[in-house]
């Protein structure tokens, strides 16, 4: 009887993604923090008990952890580890999706390195399950929807991209910062549309082209708003710059692309963005159902945005100093080395690259 055997390529992404686990789960009872363990425990029995977050008691983030907890309690049992469990589940499934995405770059054994220093950065380094792992996990998911629909531009990938950052809302509200991210990329995708189709008439106009400079300035403004009041310049390279970096790159490219009808414009971005919205809105709307039943609406408001506010107003600790993006300048070395290089050039540097990642992850407290 012929016998099916395993590729070298499936061989070495099982190898890859059975270290990852070992590695995290080796990991997975170290580093308690009372406050932290305690806070997401004591917020899922709650939940477990029939308490609605926001309205029945303070909540310190959005509430879908908490109600994924308290789901993990009824299954598992009420323990702290339980918590735990819950996140290296989130986990495993996430390193595929990162090896996956890191192949649309690079070679197996090279997705395989990147995919193994995502691991040792993450979650080993503190297990509880903390909100911002959740946001990574689903940041990544929907990174993987975008990289999908450039191969199959079917709206499926983007509605499965909007859930991801829907229920990366539901975490933490900072997911809103992955739903502006994704919106900058169909953005981007819409501008690539114009320039892979045939030269328009000279009717065009620039309408479109102004909608998308007010919107980006828009967003770097309501970035502002939030990270503007803690003084520093080390928030504003850290959090604003990266934001009016890729917005200003998105409204240059947008005035060197030949004027168009805004109708058209309007007609393609819409089809990118309608499905993704549609997307973010069904766990969205899922999750707001209760407390449009309950008349809680104004205590998910302010447990959401004003409380935060408060919060952030008075417990706020400054990102590192500027120092530390010293780390970064080999990187972008070698990054922009690699840019005229031949494709075995290109891996030689990458290698490098993931050499230098490692370096630093067993070097990194003692850097900044």
């Amino acid at each position: 009887m012929p016998t099916s055997r395993l590729s070298p390529r499936t061989i070495l992404f099982v190898a890859i993604w059975l270290t990852a686990s070992v590695y995290a789960w080796t990991y997975l009872d170290r580093g308690w923090v009372p406050h932290d363990e305690g806070t997401l425990a004591l917020s899922a029995e709650r939940v477990l008990s029939g308490m609605l977050p926001h309205v029945d008691y303070d909540e310190v983030y959005t509430g879908g952890l908490a109600i994924a907890g308290a789901a993990a309690f009824r299954v598992l049992g009420v323990d702290l580890f339980t918590l735990r469990l819950l996140l290296f589940a989130a986990f495993v499934v996430w390193i595929p999706v990162v090896y996956w995405s890191a192949r649309r770059f690079a070679t197996p054994p090279l997705a395989g390195l990147v995919t193994l220093l995502a691991a040792a950065w993450s979650i080993p380094g503190y297990s509880a399950a903390m909100p911002s792992w959740f946001n990574l996990f689903f940041a990544s998911f929907a990174l993987a929807c975008l990289l999908r629909y450039l191969e199959d531009p079917k709206r499926r990938w983007l509605v499965v991209a909007g859930v991801s950052a829907g229920l990366s809302i539901l975490i933490k509200i900072v997911g809103l910062y992955l739903v502006a991210g994704c919106l900058l990329a169909l953005a981007f995708f819409g501008q690539s549309r114009v320039t892979n189709r045939p030269a328009e008439e000279a009717s065009g106009t620039r309408v479109f082209s102004v909608l998308i400079t007010v919107s980006a300035g828009v967003l770097v403004a309501l970035v502002w708003t939030v990270v503007g009041r803690t003084p520093g310049k080390e928030v504003l390279v850290h959090f604003l710059l990266p934001v009016a970096a890729v917005c200003g790159w998105l409204v240059i490219r947008e005035w060197r692309l030949p004027p168009s009808t805004t109708l058209t414009r309007l007609r393609d971005t819409t089809s990118l963005f309608l499905p993704f919205i549609l997307g973010v809105a069904l766990p969205v709307l899922a999750f707001l159902a209760p407390y449009a039943w309950q008349g809680g609406l104004d205590d998910l408001y302010r447990g959401l945005f004003v409380d935060p506010a408060l919060r952030f107003e008075f417990a706020t600790r400054r990102p590192p100093h500027l120092r530390t993006m010293v780390t970064v300048l080999p990187f972008l070395f070698l990054m922009g080395v690699s840019w005229s290089q031949p494709q075995k050039s290109r891996l030689r540097i990458a290698g490098l690259l993931s050499a230098l990642g490692g370096l630093f992850l067993i070097l990194g407290d003692g850097i900044g």
